[in-house]
C-alpha cells in the first residue's frame, strides 16, 4: 500500500468515527425531544422545569444542542 492510500485510508475511518459519534448523537436529542412533547404536566414540576421551557428544547431541529 502506499503512503497515499494510507493515509486516506485513515482519514476515512476518522470521518467514520465522527459520523458514528454525531449519529448517536442526534438519536438520543430526538429521542428526548419526543419524550418531551410527550410529558404530562405533573413531570414537569417533578424535574424542575417549566413547560415553555420544555416545548422550546422540544421543538429544537435533532442537530442543534
Amino acid at each position: 500500500m502506499t503512503s497515499v492510500s494510507v493515509h486516506a485510508l485513515r482519514c476515512l475511518r476518522q470521518i467514520n468515527a465522527w459520523l458514528g459519534t454525531h449519529l448517536q448523537h442526534y438519536r438520543a436529542r430526538t429521542r428526548l425531544r419526543r419524550e418531551l412533547r410527550l410529558m404530562e404536566e405533573r413531570h414537569f414540576h417533578d424535574i424542575g422545569r417549566q413547560r415553555l421551557d420544555l416545548e422550546r428544547e422540544a421543538k429544537k431541529p435533532f442537530w442543534r444542542p
